[in-house]
């Protein structure tokens, strides 16, 4: 079998905001996996990135214990074509605070564009 990177795509689904704070956003209910990653920070203040094996339903930020925290330092682009998948399994709930594990949003939402299946 050959590997085809148009086919592999296509069979991804795209999700973006333009503005993510504290609050949790679902990104996908169900099994998913995240292939790509692009995150911009505009604060002038270090962020993190909180990624939960979770529905939204089901995460407190500040609370519950993400499953990845990724720092975005300050007027910092995150961009990374992930060569394994990050996987998860309930489902996936993303969220930007100013400490990892913590509540408090920054003062300027990231903006958040990645490709799941």
């Amino acid at each position: 079998m050959t590997f085809n990177a148009t086919d592999r795509a296509r069979r991804q689904s795209p999700y973006r905001n333009t503005n993510l704070l504290a609050a949790d956003q679902q990104v996908k209910a169900g099994a998913t996996d995240v292939e790509y990653l692009n995150v911009y920070n505009p604060d002038t203040a270090l962020a993190y990135l909180q990624l939960y094996d979770a529905l939204a339903a089901d995460v407190t930020v500040g609370t519950t214990v993400p499953t990845h925290s990724i720092p975005i330092p300050a007027g910092a682009i995150y961009d990374v074509q992930l060569v394994q998948a990050m996987q998860f399994d309930v489902g996936l709930t993303i969220a930007m605070t100013t400490t990892p594990g913590g509540a408090v949003a920054p003062g300027t939402g990231a903006v958040v564009n990645a490709r799941y299946v």
